[in-house]
């Protein structure tokens, strides 16, 4: 149950194949990179875990919000890590569990921008739910003690300090137009 949200979106099995097909392949490529002397270990499965739910959230939000998501580039591409895991630079986090919160790496990358963050809960797939958002510089006014299993501290904010997902759609919206604006205006400048 979430205190802000209630916005679902329900996925086809055709689109959670296609997520689970990249996290194997990110799997698979994390084996050979940082997990290659421990492929069995428990953490790496969790991991791997995390992966498909997180790749589930950010199709997801991409079929709900109508926005392009930018496919994780296997290679990790580093063009992939600035730009967001949606278009408008949104980034996608997510939990597979009920009344969790959003937490975030203390080195993540997106702690520097402006980007919206949607915190999206995964836990009775193949239903989404987007419980609300947050601009990524305001995570870090919430400090935890939690940390991840790879035992890097984490913000984590409590779900009711999150904003309403229609607070973002309208400014998806907005941004879209823009977009449209600007396109329209550079076809009649060529």
């Amino acid at each position: 149950m979430s205190f802000v949200g209630n916005h679902w979106i329900t996925l086809a099995g055709q689109d959670i194949e296609q997520c689970k097909r990249l996290s194997s392949r990110f799997a698979k490529q994390q084996k050979q990179g940082r997990w290659k002397n421990k492929p069995n270990n428990p953490q790496f499965i969790k991991h791997e875990e995390a992966s498909f739910h997180g790749y589930c959230a950010e199709y997801a939000f991409h079929r709900y919000a109508d926005v392009e998501w930018y496919t994780p580039l296997i290679e990790q591409d580093k063009v992939w890590a600035t730009r967001g895991d949606c278009e408008f630079g949104i980034e996608i986090k997510s939990a597979h569990a009920p009344n969790r919160h959003l937490l975030v790496n203390r080195d993540d990358h997106i702690l520097k921008t402006n980007r919206p963050v949607v915190f999206a809960l995964t836990d009775i797939l193949p239903t989404v739910e987007f419980v609300g958002w947050i601009t990524a510089v305001n995570i870090t006014l919430y400090p935890g003690e939690q940390i991840t299993p790879n035992a890097r501290y984490c913000y984590l904010v409590p779900q009711e300090k999150l904003k309403p997902i229609d607070e973002l759609l309208h400014l998806i919206k907005a941004w879209k137009r823009e977009k449209q604006i600007r396109l329209e205006s550079e076809r009649k400048s060529d």
